[in-house]
């Protein structure tokens, strides 16, 4: 209420709003007043047995006047935690109201039609939203990779797998997808030289992924044993 641009959200667990005879619950409905409510996230909480002093200025005051003037919508979220009084409400509103912030974190899996394109927007919009830099995750341009080779074309799937190993180039499960879509598309030695990087850089890792390691090493000797096939069909062919 008086200083909103501190944060970009705000998670009220079981607020003593009843200091100074309900002094924030006066402004709060002074601010909804005035139309200086900003259109910040808030979730507040407060636990089924609370009453008193608690649930009269938070359950009675500050939520039912919030619920009044925006209902539940994007910006404010009201959770009551049955069963639950004011020294352990904590720990469940923590889940709650976490959850209820974080709700727009997922990225909707049609975004995916869109492209790279789309996705750099989505998490620009969140990074706006949230108030610091969120930046596209990794799964991201494996879903993406994975969804272009079934839906478009496996050499489009390699122009993905190329920009995930651009974004992210100590990661060995983006050269092994390039790899992969190397290897699907015809490209042997293309193939060859990725599984051969993604090795390297997974047996560089701090904790090497032993499953990761086999998965290559498996699909690495399959295409050197293709390669060394080649030569034997040309003279066949011949």
């Amino acid at each position: 209420m008086e200083h909103p641009d501190y944060y970009s959200a705000y998670l009220a667990i079981s607020p003593s709003l009843w200091w100074d005879g309900d002094l924030y619950v006066k402004k709060t409905r002074s601010n909804i007043e005035k139309k200086k409510i900003p259109e910040k996230k808030i979730v507040a909480t407060v636990g089924s047995l609370e009453g008193g002093d608690i649930g009269r200025s938070v359950r009675d005051g500050f939520i039912s006047i919030m619920e009044k003037e925006f209902g539940n919508d994007r910006f404010f979220k009201s959770v009551e935690i049955p069963n639950e009084g004011h020294n352990y409400v904590t720990y469940k509103t923590l889940y709650e109201g976490l959850q209820l912030l974080y709700s727009d974190w997922q990225m909707p899996g049609d975004l995916l039609e869109g492209g790279i394109e789309a996705i750099n927007k989505f998490y620009k919009n969140l990074s706006k939203e949230y108030g610091y830099t969120i930046d596209v995750p990794e799964v991201a341009y494996s879903n993406l990779a994975y969804y272009v080779y079934n839906q478009v074309s496996t050499k489009a799937a390699i122009g993905v797998a190329k920009q995930y190993v651009d974004a992210f180039p100590e990661s060995s499960f983006a050269y092994f997808l390039l790899g992969r879509f190397n290897y699907l598309y015809g490209n042997l030695e293309e193939a060859k030289k990725y599984y051969e990087i993604a090795i390297d850089l997974e047996n560089k890792t701090l904790n090497p992924d032993s499953e990761r390691i086999v998965t290559y090493t498996i699909n690495l000797q399959k295409v050197e044993k293709k390669i060394e096939k080649k030569p034997h069909e040309n003279n066949i062919l011949k």
